[in-house]
């Protein structure tokens, strides 16, 4: 049985207080973007997904998860898909997310869609909290798996302490 998660991205700390302690954000190349305006830092992925388009007949589109943040994801994927559209995408028998089409633009043959997270369903859901490793990991992001960094993200919206930690690595990284 699947367990439902909050959506309480409300109760980390303001993007303002994260813009001093986050590394800069990638584009989709992965490269350091300069003007960002983007407030989630997103972590690059290459993970085969399949998509569920809401009301469904059921069928599963294939596609490919660039990178996930806070808040949102980007898909590539061969269809377009409706601005708006409520859609499921399936990370593996773990774990399901629900979220809503931002925007869904052509790149080459294929389409890129940037989907805003609604929720997230992990089929077993840990009380552990964050180690200090994966905090380590998270924010320089670096050698973190898919499933590890909503794993973390979910946590932090969750745990005052560990959001708490993540902060103060942040601080100390920064004195560095």
């Amino acid at each position: 049985m699947l367990a439902e998660t909050k959506d309480a991205s409300d109760q980390l700390p303001s993007s303002d207080a994260e813009e001093n302690t986050i590394p800069k954000p990638v584009n989709a190349k992965h490269s350091v973007v300069s003007a960002e305006k983007r407030r989630d830092l997103r972590y690059p992925s290459h993970v085969s997904v399949e998509v569920r388009i809401f009301p469904s007949d059921g069928s599963r589109i294939a596609a490919t998860l660039v990178d996930v943040s806070l808040s949102g994801l980007q898909l590539e994927i061969d269809v377009t898909l409706p601005k708006g559209a409520q859609i499921e995408i399936l990370l593996s028998t773990q774990l399901a997310v629900f979220g809503e089409v931002r925007h869904c633009r052509r790149v080459g043959a294929k389409y890129r869609a940037g989907i805003l997270i609604l929720q997230a369903f992990y089929a077993s859901q840990s009380g552990e909290h964050v180690s200090n490793e994966l905090i380590k990991r998270y924010l320089t992001r670096n050698g973190l798996s898919l499933a590890e960094v909503l794993r973390v993200r979910e946590h932090l919206t969750l745990c005052s302490a560990c959001c708490q930690r993540v902060i103060e690595a942040a601080a100390k990284k920064l004195e560095a």
